[in-house]
């Protein structure tokens, strides 16, 4: 609720004449479901217009589609992006390929349009597998239940429904029609239905084949590391963590010290590596997504105890040519946790103190624009 309060005063700011259009404060919340491993996003309506130009500029990686219905309002869009591009077309006879987009991203029009299933079917159609739906509809429109199998049947898995009160929560003007409700969904296109479990794994080769390790990364921001392109561990366990939590997974960051190590430095020959740790069924699991590898259920802690417990992850793992030319081996194997000597676990107490300072930098940020507009007032 406090977030929610915050990000409309913010909006408030932002609009300096006050005025607070519906759609502004529906993209915000509505992207934040945006999973950040997308390459291709399909954009259906004239507000997601102005919305694809804010994704591109938030996550530069994605290139965004943008169909209209209306010809003159795709050609009066007031902006310019070499990571946009505006099709006229109708949504239920979209003139896109089979499989074409990773993301189809439907803001509040699904309801004003005359065959919503028809629409929902086309955005099937043109989602590769493994893509998703991320959309917001009325409550009024559809029941959770009606919406759900109507999901099902055109074949998405993994669906979300989260119904708000978008007057309370977002803190937005009523609209009656819809008891002030909003659902916003995001379903997924797959063969079949897979774990939270499965969905982190997928996410982890996601950064692993984004970023290189060729270099280390400048910033110590994900999104300007994942548009960078490169990053050392760090860096990984950082974008990879940003990407997870974004989709509600509870995680920490961790890492350990080993010496003598053959690429380590000073006298005692030491070197580092750090991973991340998920929280699932009731107990962290490590995760390194700079050697895009699991394992097995097995937190930092496990395998320092027992650095046996790793023998079983390259029984049934391959490396790759990554892995073997840059001796990856020298850090997540028994050998590695075998030469440990020193941990680190991310305190998730000093973490969400952080958070907080921002939210509170994010309040005098509104408190001095709100004392600016009063002096005018008086004056």
């Amino acid at each position: 609720m406090f977030g929610g309060i915050i990000e409309v005063l913010l909006a408030l700011v932002k609009n300096r004449n006050g005025n607070l259009m519906k759609n502004n404060l529906f993209q915000t919340y509505l992207q934040n479901k945006l999973p950040l491993d997308r390459k291709k996003v399909l954009g259906l309506g004239y507000d997601i217009g102005y919305c694809s130009d804010q994704i591109a500029k938030l996550y530069p990686w994605m290139e965004v589609t943008n169909v209209d219905y209306s010809k003159h309002l795709i050609t009066t869009v007031p902006f310019n992006s070499e990571q946009v591009s505006l099709k006229n077309a109708d949504f239920a006879h979209l003139p896109l390929s089979n499989e074409s987009f990773d993301c189809v991203y439907v803001n509040n029009t699904l309801e004003q349009t005359g065959d919503v299933e028809q629409i929902l079917q086309e955005g099937h159609r043109v989602l590769s597998w493994g893509g998703v739906l991320v959309a917001a509809i009325p409550s009024n429109a559809f029941s959770d239940h009606e919406l759900r199998i109507l999901l099902d049947d055109l074949g998405f898995v993994n669906i979300e429904i989260q119904e708000i009160y978008t007057f309370c929560k977002l803190g937005m003007i009523s609209y009656p029609p819809a008891s002030d409700k909003m659902m916003y969904i995001v379903a997924w296109k797959r063969c079949q239905k897979i774990s939270r479990l499965e969905r982190a794994i997928e996410a982890m080769d996601w950064v692993y084949q984004t970023i290189s390790p060729e270099k280390p990364n400048e910033s110590g921001i994900p999104p300007d590391i994942i548009k960078s392109g490169y990053a050392w561990c760090g860096g990984y366990a950082l974008v990879l963590q940003f990407v997870l939590e974004r989709e509600g997974y509870k995680t920490r960051r961790v890492a350990f010290w080993m010496k003598p190590h053959p690429k380590g430095h000073g006298i005692e020959k030491v070197d580092s590596h750090a991973l991340l740790e998920v929280y699932l069924d009731v107990k962290w699991q490590l995760l390194d997504p700079t050697c895009n590898i699991y394992f097995n259920g097995n937190s930092l802690d496990d395998l320092v105890r027992n650095p046996d417990l790793a023998l079983p992850v390259f029984a049934e793992h391959e490396p790759d040519i990554r892995f073997r030319e840059r001796r990856y081996d020298l850090y997540c194997t028994k050998w590695a946790f075998e030469k440990c000597y020193k941990t680190y676990y991310e305190n998730p107490v000093f973490t969400n103190f952080k958070k907080s300072l921002k939210q509170y930098n994010k309040l005098y940020t509104i408190a001095k624009f709100m004392k600016h507009r009063i002096l005018l007032y008086k004056v």
